[in-house]
């Protein structure tokens, strides 16, 4: 059931019929990705580790999340599948060669256990990066984690987007504003917009599924927002994309608000770097991979300019660096990222915020070294 796992995962606590969490009023197409795929399985779909599971006095507790991708090593001798730490390494607890079981165990088994496990298995989990909680005094760049691929069961197409391409971005800053989607577990293909980089963000991971937990701060994350959920429970690990007919990937998804409005991605480069990867790729952009000034949208075929110039974010971002410690000092206070200001051409500080009180806003600076502060009530950040 969605709830009572405040969850980055889809948690099921045995005790009464599952309850998945509902779709997306956004979501565009929505192929069954709960149950056995064929092999080879294509990503976007159900997953996560076969000891994603715990008891409690009032049954068993099972997660389960996203196959995001497939990616290989840098001589592309071997391939694996990329999620979140959350999905598949069981935050800081998992070890070399668990099982990764396609569908996850929610969606396999009314009291949270694999069946036929072996034959279930597409992947053995391989190593993560490791999470380190805000106790620690450390900030951390991704939530990501690979395992090896059994040969032949996984495909490098995204269920009901097909390809991706094999270059990914690197700089996320020149598309501040554009549009972005994803093919996730539970809310299948929604769309948003990438309205944040450079954002730092507290999130809670919840003591569930055999895994770590705490809060933990992530430091230059994306952050995509959408009038209706673009994130639900189980659609962590996804692959953030733009929207061009050959997609490349922006980001890797790993956490979101309560409504799942709004959205928080490792950029793809510090995922990549950080476990050292590469996208496996099946089609080519018609835009040159290091042009980011312009790209065409599969679904519209229009050309789409940034919002702002990327020295403009980068000027702001310092601004907000410099000043992130105090911001999320002040309680209430849960991230702090680079938006689009209202003035064209011109970026702000978007500080998030639990509740939006006057309590709250009143320790808030209307601006930093001449940058506007602009707040949002965002909820809690959990991993979902």
């Amino acid at each position: 059931m969605q709830r009572p796992a405040a969850r980055g995962l889809v948690a099921l606590i045995v005790v009464a019929a599952l309850g998945l969490p509902p779709r997306s009023a956004r979501a565009q197409a929505c192929s069954d990705q709960t149950v056995v795929q064929p092999r080879p399985i294509p990503l976007g779909v159900s997953g996560g580790g076969r000891l994603s599971r715990s008891f409690t006095r009032f049954g068993a507790v099972c997660c389960t999340g996203t196959l995001g991708a497939l990616v290989e090593s840098q001589n592309g001798l071997t391939q694996y599948v990329l999620s979140n730490s959350h999905v598949i390494g069981r935050v800081n607890r998992a070890v070399r060669g668990e099982l990764i079981v396609q569908p996850g165990l929610v969606d396999q088994s009314p009291i949270c256990m694999p069946r036929g496990a072996i034959g279930h298995a597409v992947a053995r989990f391989s190593k993560s990066i490791r999470i380190r909680f805000q106790a620690s005094g450390k900030t951390n760049a991704a939530d990501a984690a690979i395992a090896r691929v059994v040969r032949g069961d996984v495909s490098p197409d995204i269920l009901d987007i097909g390809p991706i391409n094999g270059t990914a971005v690197t700089d996320p800053s020149p598309l501040l504003n554009a549009p972005v989607q994803k093919r996730g577990r539970t809310s299948c293909l929604t769309a948003g917009t990438m309205t944040d980089v450079s954002t730092t963000v507290m999130v809670t991971y919840p003591r569930l599924c055999n895994e770590g937990f705490g809060t933990a701060i992530f430091d230059n994350q994306i952050m995509v927002t959408s009038p209706t959920a673009f994130i639900q429970p189980g659609d962590s690990g996804s692959l953030l994309l733009t929207t061009e007919t050959c997609p490349r990937a922006l980001g890797l998804l790993f956490a979101g608000n309560d409504t799942g409005t709004m959205a928080f991605a490792n950029p793809i480069e510090s995922v990549l770097s950080g476990l050292n990867v590469k996208i496996v790729g099946g089609c080519a952009s018609a835009t040159a991979a290091a042009d980011l000034s312009t790209f065409t949208t599969g679904s519209t075929n229009a050309s789409l300019l940034p919002a702002v110039a990327a020295e403009t974010v980068a000027k702001v971002a310092a601004v907000k660096n410099r000043h992130v410690g105090e911001l999320i000092g002040i309680p209430g206070v849960v991230g702090a990222g680079v938006g689009a200001a209202d003035e064209p051409g011109k970026a702000r500080i978007d500080v998030m915020v639990e509740k939006d009180t006057p309590e709250t806003r009143a320790q808030i600076p209307a601006e930093y070294d001449g940058i506007p502060v602009h707040v949002i009530e965002s909820g809690e950040i959990t991993a979902w």
